[in-house]
């Protein structure tokens, strides 16, 4: 029997992982969302799409929260980029 050969579209891929990574739901743990992060990350450098990524809740809301105290540093930083949750693994790769 023959086989045929399927090709994947990194975009949809990069789209879907994305949607799981914007998850908060009590599966979507750092361990769920760090397995998704390494292989897409390693399919990006594959093909040698890798643009790198940001965290959701930095750009959608953190940013904009850090301006406003003043811009403190590292550690206090970390809670203006990964948001009330902690969830390391809130990313969006581009």
């Amino acid at each position: 029997m023959p086989t045929t050969k399927n090709t994947l579209k990194i975009a949809a891929i990069k789209e879907w992982i994305n949607k799981q990574l914007e998850r908060t739901d009590e599966f979507a743990d750092d361990k769920f969302k760090a397995g998704l992060c390494h292989v897409l990350e390693h399919i990006l450098t594959e093909a040698h799409r890798y643009h790198g990524y940001t965290d959701n809740y930095w750009i959608r809301t953190g940013y904009h929260d850090w301006l406003a105290a003043g811009e403190p540093g590292f550690p206090e930083k970390e809670a203006y980029i990964y948001g009330p949750t902690g969830q390391k693994y809130n990313r969006h790769y581009y």
